[in-house]
């Protein structure tokens, strides 16, 4: 039981690692979005 806890603590931790990631990836598309052309990319 411990082992697999343990894998899924750590496979926890990477999901929540590339969420973060998505997140910030997101966030900065955005960035770039109101920076860019306001007409054809709008949030």
């Amino acid at each position: 039981m411990k082992p697999f806890l343990y894998k899924y603590g750590l496979i926890s931790k990477e999901i929540e690692r590339r969420m973060k990631n998505r997140k910030e990836l997101e966030i900065n598309l955005v960035k770039k979005a109101k920076k860019g052309d306001k007409e054809s990319c709008q949030y």
